[in-house]
């Protein structure tokens, strides 16, 4: 469950998924990044909108950065395993 205080950010990092047009000169925070790592660790039964919003988020150019780091790209694919 998401605190209040992680809604306002949470609402930035939809808006910066949503807004392709600014693709290119939008990066994500990492507050936003740290986010997204909290929303995929939500109960398997609650977690597939969740998986939704990181499918759409990993079009964004700046989710690359999540991967460019060894650990970091693994912890990332461990958690997405898990569900299957």
């Amino acid at each position: 469950m998401l605190s209040p205080a992680e809604l306002e950010p949470l609402g930035g990092l939809l808006q910066l998924i949503k807004d392709k047009n600014f693709y290119h000169s939008s990066r994500c925070s990492k507050q936003g990044q740290e986010l997204i790592k909290k929303l995929l660790k939500f109960p398997a039964a609650e977690v597939f909108p969740c998986l939704d919003v990181y499918r759409m988020f990993l079009l964004h150019p700046s989710s690359s950065e999540n991967f460019k780091v060894f650990q970091y790209g693994l912890e990332y694919l461990n958690i997405l395993l898990a569900f299957l």
